[in-house]
């Protein structure tokens, strides 16, 4: 463990955000957080981490969480109903793939070496086979699977450019079925 490392979580006061961020404060990590609050909530923030109320949408906000070198980006955030994304699919897609836009931007101005991203099995879309191996091919059938997976292609897209000035290493990462506390 680096007990220098700086973490940045987006989505922090939500369910995942908020156990991955307690997770890494445990592991003896400096956190910051931005979280909208706008399905995440205050209760769920860790007292010891940096809150930044502000949303991944707008790069003013982003910008605000940068002030201290960050080593890790941990891209939670994001709207994350198949069912609503069908009744407001902009929603999605300024959220999910402008907003992972912003946090790509961001990691490529201030040479953030790691960003972690969280997709979604929704990139699938109805499997060719049951379990699910990782080299399936991706068919997203919900308006929210195609945002998560197009986010997921640009964050693999970047950690694969030449032209920047340090090594950017990306990790897309499909959740299944997540569970646990503070499960909203």
């Amino acid at each position: 463990m680096n007990m220098a490392k700086h973490v940045f979580v987006t989505g922090g006061a939500g369910f995942i955000g908020s156990n991955i961020t307690d997770e890494l404060i445990n592991r003896g990590y400096k956190v910051t957080i931005i979280d909208n609050l706008s399905t995440g909530v205050k209760e769920n923030i860790n007292s010891k981490a940096v809150f930044i109320k502000g949303d991944v949408k707008n790069k003013k906000d982003v910008e605000k969480c940068f002030k201290k070198k960050i080593d890790v980006i941990f891209h939670i955030a994001g709207c994350a109903s198949t069912i609503k994304s069908f009744h407001n699919p902009a929603a999605d897609l300024f959220t999910n793939v402008s907003g992972t836009i912003n946090i790509i931007n961001a990691a490529i101005k201030y040479k953030v070496p790691r960003l972690l991203y969280a997709s979604s099995m929704t990139s699938y879309g109805v499997p060719d086979a049951i379990p699910i191996k990782e080299t399936m091919s991706t068919r997203p059938i919900s308006y929210y699977g195609i945002t998560k997976y197009a986010a997921e292609r640009y964050c693999l897209a970047t950690g694969l450019r030449n032209d920047l000035s340090f090594k950017l290493n990306v990790t897309a990462f499909r959740m299944f079925n997540v569970y646990g506390r503070r499960q909203s």
